[in-house]
């Protein structure tokens, strides 16, 4: 485990020497069976041709041993956001119309999140709100008038304490409309 973690890490930060080793070993490779083909009779052209054959491209078993060391991802990752970089940097003033609209529309959540936070969201400031209840009438549950409401508070033995609340309705159209 720390063994792959170990080469990963050096895979990410010393990509230039770790390809020019990985050059090496498959040169190295190359050679070795190019020897053994000559050793075979053939002439040292057939014998490059068939030892390149038989890796089956040399640039395929690059990828291949580049994939093992796991860190293709990250490094694709870093390449993407260098592109983006270099294209926003270009860009000026898409980069400064993007970074207006993320900033404004972070702004404008926050500010409405926070409203609806205080107003809808927060418990009442009450201690144990979640033993609140609402006396209504009826099975359409309508509210109580305010005089049965001060008959139920003087005469309480059960709640702690009672308060009452009204309704508004209010609409932000023209009384024309309807």
């Amino acid at each position: 485990m720390l063994n792959k973690l170990r080469l990963r890490l050096r895979a990410l930060f010393f990509k230039s020497k770790m390809e020019d080793e990985l050059q090496a070993e498959l040169q190295f490779h190359l050679e070795r069976e190019i020897e053994e083909n000559i050793a075979r009779g053939m002439t040292p052209e057939d014998a490059r041709y068939a030892a390149l054959r038989s890796f089956g491209g040399v640039e395929l078993v690059k990828e291949e041993s580049r994939d093992v060391r796991g860190v293709r991802l990250l490094e694709e990752v870093w390449q993407d956001l260098r592109y983006g970089a270099r294209m926003l940097m270009k860009n000026c003033g898409f980069t400064l119309a993007a970074a207006l609209c993320l900033g404004l529309g972070i702004g404008v959540n926050t500010a409405i999140f926070s409203v609806i936070h205080a107003l809808l969201l927060r418990s009442f400031p009450v201690p144990q709100a979640d033993q609140l209840v609402v006396i209504t009438t009826g099975e359409l549950n309508l509210p109580i008038a305010y005089r049965n409401f001060v008959r139920i508070r003087n005469n309480n033995g059960v709640l702690s304490d009672l308060a009452a609340f009204e309704y508004v309705r209010f609409s932000f159209g023209n009384r024309d409309q309807s």
